[in-house]
């Protein structure tokens, strides 16, 4: 054959061949497409989530619903823009009528949701199902329309919880929710923490009778601007174990008076069920009986103070601290502060922190934002009399080596000193408790994180540290190689978080190199803020996760394609090999060989 025609039959065969390769890999499905094709196949769930949705879309999935009815129990649609035009507003109503086995509905961040509500509203009233659990958040839904959603729930008797915050919800709503409370037996759960804001002392007062006579809720989260009704509630309610409140009065950074938190007190001191107690955002002059409560309450296993303000710490602080110490069945405490609350702390607030560290019995401390364990808190002023803050905080560290109850500490943002950081790399090398430990923007210096990571590389239970943008003085050179043996030797952590801005590219070639014979880790963060990695970095990362076969999450900073999309495939196929392996719970994941 001539030439000419070798070329054009060669040319043939290249067409066929790719004509092959892209049947057999076909092209990847749209969400929606996907999700029908899980429909068809009968799945009992569909989860939508960061998508533009049309009315094109919406009647894709009516459709599958309508041939396979019994297929979907649970909807979930979150973080998603509905753009349904004239007409469209019915399909939200439509797609939930067509799944007749449907008992968890999901639409979070959905916006905008508003106008098709109505519909929504007269297809749940029709009841072709019995809802079990039913979450509205985040959607700035208002009260007219919210009023006739929660009515139509009311022949869902079998409904275990009802998630209604971020809205802009009223009294309306409140005076809706009542029978709810009333008729449902089921009800466990119940999050209306956009309401509060907008009702009267009564109207909060009467929603919390309607609370306090339930008798199947055991978590409750609400916002209030008064206490008071709240503790009237757990005088009576013999059921809840967790109550979580979002105090309004800090729009106005206005306090709780003390009659406010007597009242509050006293149902604290009533309560035989409570076991978590979350109070966010509290304001107070005068805490004495409320704190009292905390100490003397014999079910309460979990204190959450978080936003935490007063202008007498140097009171408040030492008798909280006592009252803890106290309360024999308290397991987690946490209380942050505004950062300017360390100046009153007091005197003795250092034997108050060492007090809680000694205890044996708390599992977790939190005291993120308390600017209270390095010099630089006080400046020239001495702080309630203790000698050296730097001292408080390697007391405190030092005494972590004989805890053996401690599983999560948080010291981030508390200016823990170099003192401190050593202190806590000492503790680490024999402390045999602690799990997860989190020091983000403390003034560490290097040499210092270098020690808690060379701690670390010999501790066998460690499994989360973070030292996120910590920082000081010293080579951070030290920092990159005390990983890298980390890397190479420890068997527990899984998340290692050391974002910074000191990253360079000899720093990430040193880290890759210990990351490519690890078998645990599998989230790892060593982003360089406001930079990007250049080309040996990129590199190294490449040929460390072409051989680490378990970091799943590899936070670095770039915004090359090329580079990314290489990552993205390999880090898919690391998930891919553990989700494999899941079954058999292997003791260790041996990485491939070097070589």
């Amino acid at each position: 054959l001539p030439s000419v025609s070798v070329k054009s039959m060669a040319a043939q065969d290249d067409s066929l061949a790719k004509r092959a390769r892209e049947e057999e890999t076909p092209a990847e499905l749209s969400p929606i497409d996907e999700a029908v094709k899980n429909i068809n196949e009968g799945a009992s769930e569909i989860e939508l989530s960061g998508l533009r949705l049309d009315k094109t879309d919406f009647q894709a999935l009516v459709t599958a619903l309508e041939a396979h009815p019994e297929a979907l129990t649970s909807i979930a649609i979150r973080d998603s823009a509905l753009f349904l035009n004239t007409g469209g507003e019915n399909m939200l109503g439509k797609l939930v009528k067509a799944a007749k086995q449907l008992t968890s509905l999901v639409l979070s961040s959905v916006r905008p949701v508003e106008e098709a509500i109505p519909a929504l509203a007269r297809a749940l009233k029709r009841k072709p199902f019995n809802l079990t659990h039913f979450d509205v958040s985040n959607n700035s839904i208002s009260s007219q329309v919210g009023s006739e959603l929660i009515a139509s729930l009311y022949k869902h008797t079998g409904l275990i919880a009802l998630l209604l915050r971020g809205n802009s919800l009223g009294s309306g709503v409140a005076y809706t929710i009542i029978p709810l409370l009333r008729t449902h037996r089921a009800l466990t759960t119940l999050d209306f923490s956009s309401i509060g804001r907008f009702l009267t002392r009564d109207q909060i007062a009467d929603l919390m009778v309607a609370v306090g006579d339930n008798s199947t809720l055991t978590k409750l989260t609400c916002d209030v601007f008064f206490l008071a009704p709240v503790g009237a509630m757990l005088g009576k309610n013999k059921t809840l174990q967790e109550l979580k409140v979002y105090m309004c009065s800090s729009y106005q950074r206005r306090p709780s008076d003390v009659t406010d938190l007597t009242e509050f007190a006293t149902g604290l001191d009533q309560n035989k069920s409570l076991q978590d107690l979350t109070i966010d955002a509290l304001s107070m002059q005068n805490a004495a009986p409320l704190v009292t409560s905390f100490g003397d309450s014999h079910t309460l296993k979990a204190l959450r103070l978080p936003r935490f303000v007063t202008a007498y710490g140097d009171v408040i602080f030492p008798s909280l601290v006592a009252a803890i110490a106290r309360n024999t069945s308290l397991e987690e405490f946490e209380i942050t502060m505004d950062h300017h609350m360390y100046q009153q702390l007091g005197a003795g607030y250092g034997e108050s922190l060492l007090a809680l560290v000694k205890d044996n019995r708390l599992r977790l401390l939190n005291f993120e934002g308390l600017h209270m364990l390095g010099t630089r808190a006080v400046g020239a002023v001495v702080l309630g009399g203790e000698r050296d803050p730097a001292a408080v905080g390697a007391n405190m560290c030092q005494a972590l080596a004989h805890n053996t109850s401690l599983t999560t500490l948080n010291l981030s943002n508390t200016l823990a000193a170099p003192e401190a950081g050593l202190a806590l790399a000492a503790s680490l090398k024999t402390n045999t408790a602690l799990t997860n430990l989190e020091l983000r923007l403390c003034p560490l210096g290097m040499v210092a994180m270098a020690a808690i990571l060379d701690a670390v590389a010999s501790n066998t239970v460690l499994t989360h540290l973070d030292l996120s943008q910590c920082t000081g003085d010293g080579p951070f050179l030290a920092v990159a190689e005390a990983i890298e043996r980390l890397a190479r030797t420890n068997t527990s952590l899984t998340h290692l978080s050391c974002k910074s801005e000191r990253w360079t590219d000899e720093h990430h070639v040193v880290v890759a190199r210990g990351l490519r014979d690890n078998a645990t880790l599998t989230h790892v963060d060593v982003t360089l803020i406001g930079h990007e990695l250049s080309g040996p970095a990129e590199r190294a990362f490449e040929e460390a996760l072409t051989i680490n076969m378990t970091i799943v999450d590899l936070k670095v900073s770039t915004q090359k394609t090329p580079f990314f999309a290489q990552l993205d495939e390999l880090l898919k196929r690391n998930k891919t090999i553990l989700s494999g392996l899941a079954d058999t719970k292997p003791a260790c994941l041996m990485p491939l060989a070097s070589s």
